[in-house]
């Protein structure tokens, strides 16, 4: 990523990581949020990509695996899953 950033003319390059829990989905009960979590992961994201033209008794057993993953997470009203990003800040010194 620094390279890039200097490659295109940016100093002052920083590059952190941030880690943070995440509620995921979400639901009156935890049942609910569950669901909803497995939704979204149909609905967005890798798996929803590789899951896309994949019959339907794939798609059922993924289901079932990423419920149950989901299921040994923590949360009531949603699913707490680990979020991870960086922050990157650079100076374009032409501005």
């Amino acid at each position: 990523m620094g390279r890039i950033l200097t490659a295109a003319g940016f100093t002052d390059i920083a590059i952190a990581p941030f880690d943070a829990s995440v509620p995921f989905g979400e639901g009156a009960t935890r049942d609910a949020a569950i669901d909803d979590a497995v939704k979204m992961t149909f609905e967005v994201g890798p798996l929803s990509r590789v899951l896309a033209d994949q019959a339907d008794d794939i798609r059922a057993r993924a289901s079932a695996a990423v419920r149950a993953a989901f299921a040994g997470r923590a949360g009531e009203r949603s699913v707490i899953i680990d979020g991870a990003t960086w922050i990157v800040t650079a100076r374009n010194p032409v501005t």
